[in-house]
């Protein structure tokens, strides 16, 4: 079953995805505790390669913790 959201018929909400949603959500929560990432003059002085390393670092982090509290997401 899905439903449109906002009477747009190019989106819908899917029930059945809403888990998962959910777990990116909070694990791009999760992200924003990292102050750095928060910090405007510095993200905008850092070569976006960089950056992006920056990124997939916090985020392997973040799940790395997520996984040792052995709850579900």
């Amino acid at each position: 079953v899905r439903y449109m959201i906002d009477n747009d018929p190019a989106r819908f909400r899917s029930p059945e995805l809403a888990r998962f949603r959910s777990v990116v959500e909070r694990s791009i929560g999760a992200m924003k505790t990292f102050r750095i990432l928060l910090n405007l003059p510095f993200v905008s002085r850092v070569k976006h390669r960089y950056l992006m390393k920056l990124i997939v670092l916090i985020a392997a982090l973040v799940n790395y913790e997520l996984d040792e509290r052995k709850t579900p997401y």
